[in-house]
């Protein structure tokens, strides 16, 4: 199955239905939005999704793609994520939380009123979670499908993931190499390095999860920020912002999704690469003690290099070399590919970067091609996209030696 046809299969069965603005800039009077106390039932979620949802689009003039002339219009549309419809999450093979889908919205809410929704974060939906244990049948192709759900790919319970035979066909849940911890509350005790703050960010001076910070506060990485960002406020382009003076971007650079690295230019000449650059996670065995190869793929032409090694949270960059037989060790698909070959060890990679005519151009939202054939993605939504890193290791996170990304697309796949 080529790709497209992944991609399309994705979208068609877990897609969040888009809300955009319309062309005319006049803002439209929107009706006040009654905040949601509590937990909410199943049945109930829609309803409050979509009118959260709508309104925050109307009032903020959200970026995404389709249009509705009015709140009514957008609501009609029903936004809410049609994964909540499906068989699994309905007869609780996918559990869902009513608490947390309480805390899901009063987020959503607070955060649309902010004007600094993030797209990748509402599609993620933290309060599904799968049920099967170890062992449990999450086969895409199961229950006598004859399309397949990659919605099965859920179904695993906290601590175990679907492996996916060779075949493509089959799968069962295994234990994570490295279990996440649980979700921590807003207010709770944390460590940075290993906890995740649900709603919120591990604040590291207080050692408790604290609310993501608006725009203009001072923060320490970009985990910080409501907007996903945490610049110089005197060069607010650079890539990285360290030591004192960080602050977050402002609302109105960051509006419903993530900024957007510069976009390459019409018709680049990708063969003048001048330099490939990836970045580690933050956990403690997300670095490589040993060589990474980084190749860059132009149609039949290569360039490499290498980097020896590379620590939690560390960037490190190389400078690529034409080589003279670039046909070994290239099967697969794809002709524009940025390609990352680890070890054994472990490698998680959250950037990847490469220079072209003076200009650095990055991408740390990756597509889940794969589809869990053999890398594996971590932080992605529901629909399998706006993946936050992937793994390249071949001993207990999945097993994939080589990962692929297509650099015209964003599409990320396991290549061996």
């Amino acid at each position: 199955m080529t790709q497209a046809i992944l991609r399309l299969c994705a979208a068609l069965l877990l897609a969040l239905t888009a809300v955009g603005c319309g062309e005319d800039d006049t803002t439209e009077e929107t009706p006040p939005v009654s905040s949601v106390e509590g937990a909410v039932l199943l049945a109930d979620f829609c309803g409050h999704f979509n009118e959260l949802y709508c309104n925050a689009s109307a009032d903020c003039c959200s970026p995404l793609d389709q249009t509705h002339d009015s709140v009514d219009a957008c609501i009609a549309a029903n936004p809410c994520p049609t994964v909540l419809g499906d068989a699994l999450v309905q007869d609780g093979v996918i559990a869902y939380d009513p608490e947390l889908a309480g805390e899901y919205l009063r987020g959503l809410e607070r955060d649309g009123a902010a004007c600094e929704a993030d797209a990748a974060e509402v599609g993620k939906l933290p309060f599904l979670e799968g049920t099967l244990g170890e062992g449990g049948d999450c086969s895409p192709f199961g229950d006598g499908l004859e399309v397949e759900n990659p919605l099965r790919r859920k179904t695993c319970a906290p601590g175990l993931f679907c492996a996916i035979d060779a075949d493509g066909i089959t799968g069962a849940c295994r234990p994570e190499a490295d279990p996440a911890p649980p979700l921590k509350a807003i207010g709770e005790t944390c460590d940075a390095e290993i906890d995740t703050c649900a709603g919120g960010f591990c604040d590291s001076a207080a050692g408790a999860c604290a609310a993501k910070l608006a725009g203009g506060i001072a923060c320490a990485d970009d985990a910080a920020c409501l907007s996903g960002r945490c610049v110089d406020p005197a060069n607010p382009d650079a890539d990285l912002c360290e030591g004192d003076g960080c602050t977050c971007a402002a609302s109105a650079d960051v509006v419903f999704c993530p900024a957007e690295p510069p976009a390459p230019p019409a018709n680049p000449n990708y063969e003048n690469i001048t330099r490939l650059c990836i970045k580690a996670g933050g956990c403690g065995t997300c670095g490589s003690s040993k060589p990474t190869k980084l190749k860059w793929r132009v149609g039949h032409k290569l360039w490499e290099c290498s980097i020896n090694s590379i620590d939690k949270k560390e960037e490190k960059c190389c400078t690529p070399v034409r080589q003279d037989n670039p046909s070994s060790g290239f099967a697969g698909s794809g002709m524009s590919q940025f390609r990352i070959n680890g070890t054994d060890n472990g490698l998680k990679v959250t950037k990847l970067s490469y220079r072209l005519g003076g200009t650095t151009y990055t991408d740390s939202s990756f597509y889940d091609a794969d589809l869990g054939l053999g890398a594996k993605f971590e932080g992605c939504n529901w629909t399998f996209d706006n993946c936050g890193s992937f793994w390249v290791d071949t001993n207990g996170h999945g097993r994939c030696e080589t990962v692929a990304y297509d650099y015209t697309d964003g599409d990320a796949w396991c290549i061996d």
